[in-house]
């Protein structure tokens, strides 16, 4: 699967909700002009998994951002490209999170998961370096409400 593929499924289904693309190694260069992407035709997506997309970067992140505001779940697993400038962006309303092995992500970010996605009800950071005990003292003090 190519951006290209995906532009050609998103006029085809609009309604989607759920998209994984994960492994997908013909994900390379996404298009950096927001209007042509694919992500504009599926406003309503609730769940994206792009697991093992080793070229995803901050840039790809922020225009799917722009375009699917309701996004619920969402696994950036090896991801390693990503920064605390994508997840800076992530929603109050995103109930899971997976940041496998997302390496890049800093223990300043984390310490402030617990306030900017109170609606967390799942979250996956195994194997992210900067989870440490500052972190979960600070999410002790400030408990995820609904983490399960």
């Amino acid at each position: 699967i190519t951006w290209m593929s995906l532009d050609t499924i998103a006029i085809c289904l609009p309604q989607l909700r759920h998209l994984n693309v994960s492994r997908c190694i013909g994900l390379k260069n996404f298009s950096t002009t927001e209007r042509t992407t694919c992500f504009s035709y599926w406003p309503q997506l609730q769940s994206i998994d792009f697991g093992h997309l080793l070229t995803l970067t901050d840039n790809d992140v922020t225009i799917i951002f722009n375009h699917c505001t309701y996004l619920k779940t969402i696994i950036f697993d090896n991801c390693i490209q990503l920064t605390d400038q994508t997840m800076q962006k992530l929603r109050a309303h995103v109930e899971q999170l997976s940041l496998t092995n997302c390496t890049n992500i800093s223990t300043a970010w984390l310490l402030n998961l617990n306030v900017q996605c109170p609606q967390l009800k799942k979250l996956n950071v195994s194997m992210v370096k900067n989870v440490n005990n500052q972190c979960l003292l600070h999410w002790s003090e400030q408990p995820f409400q609904r983490l399960r």
